[in-house]
């Protein structure tokens, strides 16, 4: 390298990041199904999306992008002082003006033009990283037209891909590397093949399309489209051979949620009642439509989040968390409490004791506030069979869309649909849109 103005770079990951806002936006990714790239597959790793934006944002970008000098009026007569006060006053404005950026770029799924404001910024720094090394003028238009190298982004563990897609998103050369096998396939699937078979192609052979002269000609539709095709040209090859074999299963209405899966099998176990001030009653392998409600407490975003993710932190420990939504101020949940030792449930009332215990804990910490968050009773019913369980679900899911909190269910952050029952119990085909 040549010169001591690229030794010293600092770049804005060294200095400042505004972590709460960035780990905010985070909490609230974990929740989004529709269209994210984890749903492709599971992968326990994941970065998310938002915080891998802004550690490649940060670290192509120099700490004092926004302000590089600063005139004091009234400097103090001695050097150094009057030296660290301009190099304090620089550092608080570049800091604010990074936190109010960056908590804008990291929103997900992201406002085009900011994002393309972000590629802009790293691009004006490459330029000036790349006319100190090479001693000759390079600019931001070189650089896009080819005639000057982009950044490369090199991530030697990539996993699920998260941090070479956002280096992607953000205009930089990417490279990917990983030795388990599923990664490697995971990171083909999102960073190579939506870019190199995505778009239509009337030159390339694909799907069977009408022609221009009204026949039929082979052309390369897009991925998604090729993938649907050949996915019903399957599907209708296996109905012809052994479709008769295998009678219809009727589709219930579709909600944009993970589909209904039907009642598990219910393991009867001895029927048993707890008591406070109201009986709850409790079978073994049992399904429950669980209710409770805040003590007319509106939690904000933030809260309901915590609260999320409390009721997820037993599932696959002492419960199996079918479906749970956070409204403002009350919860709704179906929840089947798991074997303990064989033939002993975990008890649910102390499940749910657990988690409104640790919940207005840490929301009394988070509001600034003392005292009893939660109602003391909670409303559970058993699931008596799978009109019931649907009917239940339906009601559920469309609980915000009622309350006018989102347009559809899956637009509403704060609402948990167990994707993996639903592989388990319905099959591929049950998952539908979930992605």
């Amino acid at each position: 390298m040549r010169g001591t103005d690229v030794v010293n770079d600092r770049r804005l990951i060294e200095d400042y990041l505004p972590i709460e806002a960035i780990s905010r936006e985070a909490s609230r990714e974990k929740s989004v199904r529709k269209g994210h790239i984890s749903t492709l597959h599971l992968w326990w790793a994941r970065r998310p999306l938002v915080a891998c934006r802004a550690a490649v944002y940060a670290a192509l970008v120099p700490a004092d992008r926004w302000v590089k000098e600063v005139n004091l009026k009234n400097p103090p007569p001695h050097p150094e002082k009057a030296e660290r006060m301009k190099n304090g006053a620089k550092l608080g404005l570049n800091r604010g003006a990074a936190a109010e950026f960056v908590t804008r770029l990291c929103k997900y799924p992201g406002d085009p033009k900011v994002i393309a404001e972000a590629q802009r910024h790293i691009l004006e720094a490459h330029a000036e990283r790349l006319s100190v090394e090479i001693g000759k003028p390079v600019t931001v238009e070189d650089i896009v037209e080819g005639r000057a190298p982009r950044p490369k982004v090199l991530d030697m563990f990539a996993g699920g891909g998260a941090i070479p897609l956002e280096a992607l998103r953000l205009g930089c050369e990417a490279y990917a590397l990983d030795l388990n096998p599923v990664a490697h396939i995971i990171e083909l699937c999102t960073l190579v093949y939506p870019q190199k078979y995505g778009k239509p192609d009337p030159n390339t052979r694909g799907m069977t399309r009408p022609g221009q002269a009204g026949g039929l000609s082979s052309t390369w539709g897009g991925l998604a489209k090729e993938v649907r095709y050949w996915g019903n040209w399957v599907l209708q090859k296996v109905k012809a051979e052994i479709g008769d074999l295998y009678p219809l299963i009727p589709e219930r209405g579709r909600t944009g949620v993970p589909p209904v899966p039907p009642v598990p099998p219910v393991i009867q176990g001895e029927l048993f009642q707890t008591r406070r001030h109201l009986p709850h009653w409790q079978i073994g392998g049992s399904v429950y439509f669980i209710t409770f409600s805040t003590k007319k407490i509106e939690l904000p975003e933030v809260c309901r989040m915590t609260i999320l993710d409390a009721c997820r932190f037993w599932d696959g420990k002492k419960i199996r968390l079918h479906l749970v939504c956070v409204m403002p101020d009350h919860v709704h949940a179906l929840i089947e409490p798991l074997e303990e030792t064989p033939g002993v449930y975990h008890d649910l009332s102390k499940v749910l004791h657990s988690i409104k215990s640790f919940t207005a804990h840490e929301i009394n910490k988070m509001m600034r506030r003392s005292g009893p968050l939660w109602e003391e009773e909670s409303w559970d019913r058993i699931i008596r069979d799978e009109k019931d369980y649907y009917e239940k679900w339906q009601y559920i899911v469309n609980n915000p869309v009622k309350a006018g909190l989102s347009a559809s269910p899956e637009q509403y952050a704060f609402l948990y649909a167990n994707e993996k029952l639903a592989w388990e119990i319905t099959g591929p085909a049950g998952t539908g849109d979930n992605t």
